[in-house]
This record gives C-alpha cells, sequence and structure tokens, in this order.
C-alpha cells in the first residue's frame, strides 16, 4: 500500500512486486514484456497503441496545418504535440531494447539475492533504498494519474468560464464538429482514451527509469558495504590467528570482490544510459518546448491548463535531473572514500614527517651524514 514494502518477503521478493507493478501498468497497452521471454510477439493491444500514437500525432499535425495563421490555435496544437512525442521512444525502448531491460534486473536480483545469502547488514542497507524506489514508482503513477484528473477538472473548469465547448488536448477529430453535443462528447472521449494509455504507459516506462536511478545507489551502498567490512578486517584482532598467506588471501578476496561490484556497476549504468539517454533528450527537449509555448499563449490569454502543464512538465524534468544528481554524488562519494584510503591518516613529527619506516630510515641516513662530517671536521683539526 502507498509503495510500502512487505516486510515480511526478502528484498528479492518486494523487488519482484515492484517489476510486476510495471508489469500491470503496461498490460494496457500490450507492454507487460518485463518478465516474458525477449522473442515474446506483439499482442493486439500492443500493435493497437502503436497504430493509436502515430494516428494521433497525425492528427495533431493534420489540425496544425488546418489552423495555420492562427497563432493560438497552432500554439495549442504544438503543445500538445510535445507532450506524445516522448511515448515513441518509450515504445521503441521497451519494444526494441527488451534485452537491455531484462539484464537490468537480472543484475538487480544477483545484487539483492547474493547479500539476503550471506550478509544480513548489507541487505538492510539494501532494503532502505529499496523502499525508496518503491514509494517514488507509486508516487510516479499517482502524479500521472493526478494530471490526468486535474486537465479534466481544468478543462470543464474552463468551460463553465467561457461558454464553450473546450476540449483537453489543443486538437480535435476532423469532419466531427466538436460544437454539437455529441461531437463535443465523441471527441472528449477520444481524448480521455489518449490520456489514460498515457497515464499507463508513461507512469511504466518513468517508473522503470526512476526505480532503477533509484537502485543505482544501492548498488553504490555495497561497494561502500564491502568497504567497510575489509576496513572492520584490517583492524580484527582474528587476523592475529592467521597465517600470513591466509590474510593475504583473504585481503585478495575483499579487493577482488570490491572490484567486480565497481565494474558492474559501471556496466550497468551503461545499460541505463543505452535505454534512457535518447529518450531523456527527447523528453527534455519536448517538455522545453512546451514550456516555451505556453508562456507565450499565457502572454496573450488566461489558459489554466497551460498553467498546470507548464508546472507539471517542469516537475518532470527536474525529477530526472534530480536523479541524475543523486547518483552523480552517491558516486562521489565511494570515489572520495577510496581516494580517503589511499592517503590515510597516519602519525607525524609536527606534521613536518610521518612516523614510518622510511622516516626511520632518512633518520639513520641524516645521523650516518652528520657524523661523517663531524669526523672529517675533527680529523682536520
Amino acid at each position: 500500500m502507498f509503495g510500502k514494502l512487505d516486510e515480511n518477503l526478502s528484498n528479492s521478493d518486494n523487488y519482484e512486486k515492484i517489476i510486476d507493478t510495471l508489469d500491470r501498468r503496461g498490460k494496457i497497452i500490450g507492454l507487460d514484456i518485463l518478465k516474458k521471454p525477449i522473442n515474446t510477439p506483439a499482442n493486439f493491444l500492443l500493435k493497437f497503441a502503436i497504430v493509436d500514437v502515430f494516428l494521433y500525432h497525425a492528427l495533431i499535425l493534420y489540425f496544425t496545418y488546418l489552423v495555420y495563421g492562427d497563432f493560438l490555435q497552432s500554439a495549442f496544437c504544438w503543445t500538445t504535440f510535445g507532450l506524445g512525442l516522448d511515448s515513441i521512444m518509450k515504445y521503441y525502448v521497451f519494444i526494441f531494447k527488451r534485452r537491455d531491460l531484462h539484464r537490468i534486473q537480472d543484475d538487480m536480483r544477483t545484487l539483492f539475492r547474493r547479500y539476503e545469502a550471506s550478509d544480513d547488514e548489507g541487505s538492510e542497507k539494501l532494503r532502505k533504498i529499496l523502499r525508496i524506489s518503491s514509494i517514488l514508482n507509486f508516487l510516479t503513477f499517482l502524479c500521472f494519474l493526478n494530471t490526468g484528473f486535474s486537465l479534466n477538472s481544468l478543462t470543464m473548469t474552463e468551460s463553465f468560464r467561457t461558454g464553450e465547448k473546450t476540449l483537453i488536448f489543443g486538437f480535435h477529430l476532423p469532419i466531427i464538429d466538436h460544437t454539437t453535443h455529441l461531437g463535443y462528447a465523441i471527441n472528449y472521449a477520444y481524448q480521455n482514451l489518449q490520456m489514460l494509455l498515457v497515464i499507463f504507459h508513461s507512469s511504466q516506462g518513468d517508473g522503470f527509469y526512476i526505480v532503477h536511478m533509484v537502485l543505482a545507489c544501492a548498488r553504490l551502498e555495497a561497494i561502500i558495504h564491502q568497504i567497510e567490512v575489509l576496513d572492520r578486517y584490517l583492524i580484527s584482532p582474528d587476523r592475529d590467528t592467521l597465517s600470513d598467506k591466509e590474510d593475504k588471501m583473504i585481503i585478495d578476496e575483499y579487493l577482488k570482490d570490491i572490484l567486480q561490484q565497481h565494474l558492474d556497476h559501471i556496466e550497468y549504468m551503461n545499460r541505463m544510459e543505452s535505454l534512457y539517454s535518447g529518450y531523456s533528450f527527447l523528453l527534455v527537449c519536448s517538455c522545453m518546448m512546451v514550456v516555451v509555448i505556453n508562456v507565450f499563449v499565457l502572454l496573450s490569454i488566461f489558459w489554466l491548463s497551460g498553467i498546470f502543464l507548464s508546472l507539471a512538465v517542469f516537475v518532470k524534468i527536474m525529477a530526472f535531473c534530480v536523479l541524475g544528481t543523486v547518483v552523480t554524488e552517491h558516486q562521489k562519494s565511494l570515489l572520495f572514500l577510496l581516494q580517503s584510503a589511499q592517503k590515510p591518516v597516519e602519525a607525524t613529527m609536527m606534521k613536518f614527517k610521518p612516523l614510518n619506516l622510511t622516516t626511520f630510515l632518512k633518520c639513520l641516513n641524516m645521523i650516518y651524514s652528520v657524523c661523517a662530517m663531524l669526523f672529517t671536521m675533527t680529523r682536520k683539526k
């Protein structure tokens, strides 16, 4: 409920529940493919959704041609076009990038199962981040649902305020007269169908990205945890009971594991980049276009839906950028930890020289040099 984890289930089982939730959202458009074989053919719903999204954009372009010369009407059309543009990339990712989608899931399953089997402390650290990803996944769907409800409410408010039959989007179906009661009902139903499809496939696509960007932090947390485990071993009195060879082997195993987890994280992030870099670019550009056009429209008329849409897409851009920043900061924290390990705090002589064997040898060398100099001076006298 509300994105909370089931405390009676393991991390891997709770992760599967999150994937199941994303799959259910995609089912309405035939994109419940996250757990299906890669070569699963498209079903009727997916074919219908693909035809629908291209028809949707074609209708907007056609209507833009019909209202050419009318700045406000054209602006409404381009706003609607920008809102739906990223849908094409979402379909592309979930249809043609299934292999990467499956590999990312397998990477996370492997990580969760590893710590469940051998490290309760590490598993609990991963659980905290998994809990955040689950809540954000729920909030993503809630935000899209709220956007659809708000646009309907604002459209009805605008209709009552102006006395005109206002539609949600900036276009209407050709041939059908949207000023009649029947034509308005047909157009309104069609546009709500488009909104329903957008709510489910966008919350699936964006939800997958948000969940797995947050879980990228879990991968980094696992590396940091392993470094802490190695640090505890290095100061453990149990080392005294081991031979030098055994001690070296254990340390080497820890270091190899840390290095392997780091390489796995790099591969994981490369897969996420392959999946979402193009989509993110198109999303940011289309959202910026929507904001710019809406600002120009608002300079001419008061448009409630335009104000809300501008805020919604602005938040969407911010959410994607914030996630990138969070992952980058976690990576910097890991880098700082590794750099600190390379420059440990050590005992010194008033910060002039460290107290170690190198300094001892330098002291011996200096003593020898001074003694040799004094001996030479004494002999001359």
